[in-house]
């Protein structure tokens, strides 16, 4: 799943085995983002929160965290 981060970049979630895995999607390419660490017993349904939590400081007055797929 994606993610738009408050309009500055994306970022792509996926489960790997029993992990979430976070990249950064580029042309063509993905990079694997080994410091961003996603608890493995969130849900699907609990990742938005997660990420804002985590990247709230990126934000400006008028634009989101959401998911974009």
């Amino acid at each position: 799943m994606r993610f738009d981060v408050f309009g500055r970049y994306q970022l792509e979630i996926r489960r790997v085995g029993t992990e979430w895995v976070a990249y950064r999607p580029g042309t063509g390419t993905l990079l694997a983002l080994p410091d961003l660490v996603i608890p493995p017993e969130l849900t699907e349904a609990q990742l938005a929160g997660y990420l804002f939590d985590l990247l709230h400081e990126l934000s400006e007055p008028g634009r989101s965290l959401r998911r974009v797929d």
